[in-house]
């Protein structure tokens, strides 16, 4: 396996696959197919962020865990949304209207997850690891 440098002096080598951020992230955008597999890359980024890791790494796990949390509450209130909507209205144009917005809410998870993994793979901190946008 080919190995990546994480340090600019090119003293500390790692496998990619032993970026612990990269994971979670490969993990979270797996997600999109399986479902399962985001609350196993959740459950390891706290498992992660509790342990002993590297400076970077900790803005990564705090940023990914928020990134689950922002998808998680979109889900629980626009899914039932949809339901009430269509059972209740009898209107389709509704649930069109939160699909479209669920879309959208799945596309910006999954844009804040690329980021953090193309900065992972630099072992680069996430500038705003607490915001609730793309983190700059």
């Amino acid at each position: 396996m080919e190995e990546k440098t994480h340090a600019k002096d090119g003293s500390s080598k790692i496998p990619l696959l032993a970026n612990r951020p990269f994971v979670v992230g490969v993990l979270f955008i797996l997600g999109l197919w399986t479902g399962f597999s985001v609350l196993v890359g959740v459950a390891l980024a706290y498992l992660f962020r509790s342990r002993e890791h590297e400076a970077w790494e900790a803005s990564h796990f705090e940023f990914l865990i928020r990134t689950f949390w922002i998808g998680f509450a979109a889900f629980v209130m626009l899914v039932p949304a949809m339901i009430i909507a269509t059972v209740e209205t009898n209107a389709p144009f509704w649930m069109f209207g939160l699909g479209v917005v669920l879309l959208l809410v799945v596309v910006f998870t999954s844009a804040r997850t690329v980021l953090s993994i193309m900065r992972a793979i630099e072992a680069k901190p996430m500038p705003n690891p607490g915001s609730l946008t793309f983190g700059n």
